[in-house]
């Protein structure tokens, strides 16, 4: 009977070793020197960029906000591993969209649903940190992000398109410019081939709005309404990002 009860013993230390080892692992990522690609694709929502309030009468009050539509939005992204815990990143993103306007029905000479607004592509570039948190769930490797860049607004207005007031006396040209900032979370999981790894984050990019407040409110038009436009000082784009993150080369590459 010895012989049986020692290869059951062999088994049971040896299998589940073994079994552990075949596990994808997110290993060879975490590297110092490891520099990795990520292209990812997803959505972005932004928020207000301008609001403006006025009371046409005792029963007639107007709201009338002005933003981007939620839009797609794909990037691509170059990291460095400086250790096991934190990476730098450069990343870009671009998302084609167009101005947004809604507002209440009580005026819709300015709020005409009939009009096709302009398209505006949108760029954001960044430098940020990832900074690896001190838990893993299975083989999820979560991670928190902070950096600092640049958003940029394109204005492409097609021949049947119009600008809305507001941002034609923004916008100097057909850009604006601002300085931005990056906070988030996200997530690699190890895939089984190739050394590929799946990629999840969610993140705020926020700036100052395009739409300065110097920019004459629409709705002052009418010489009758009591308008204001309330002060919108930063606006943001929440994304969402789906990728794939392949290590290029670095140690034992």
């Amino acid at each position: 009977m010895r012989w049986p009860v020692a290869i059951l013993l062999y088994c049971s230390i040896t299998l589940p070793a073994a079994a552990h080892a075949q596990v994808a692992s997110a290993d060879h990522l975490f590297r110092r020197g490891v520099v990795a690609l990520s292209v990812s694709g997803g959505g972005i929502a932004f928020s207000d960029f301008r609001r403006e309030a006025a009371s046409l009468g005792p029963d007639e009050p107007f709201e009338q906000r002005l933003s981007a539509q939620t839009s797609i939005l794909g990037s691509a992204a170059l990291s460095v591993w400086l250790g096991r815990r934190v990476a730098v990143r450069v990343h870009g993103a671009w998302a084609p969209t167009r101005f947004d306007v809604r507002s209440t029905e009580a005026l819709t000479v300015i709020a005409d649903s009939t009009v096709s607004l302009s398209r505006l592509d949108v760029w954001m570039y960044d430098v940020d940190l990832l900074i690896r948190l001190p838990l893993s769930v299975g083989r999820v490797e979560p991670y928190a992000i902070a950096g600092a860049g640049a958003i940029e607004y394109r204005l492409r207005t097609g021949e049947d398109e119009v600008v809305p007031e507001p941002a034609a006396l923004a916008f100097d040209g057909d850009r604006q410019r601002r300085l931005a900032g990056v906070l988030g979370l996200g997530a690699v999981i190890p895939l089984e081939r190739h050394r590929l790894l799946l990629n999840f984050e969610l993140s705020s990019h926020f700036a100052r709005t395009p739409i300065s407040e110097a920019a004459m409110p629409a709705v002052a038009a009418d010489p009758e309404a009591d308008a204001r436009v309330d002060e919108v000082g930063y606006t943001s784009g929440v994304r969402l990002m789906l990728g794939l993150t392949l290590p290029l080369f670095g140690p034992g590459h």
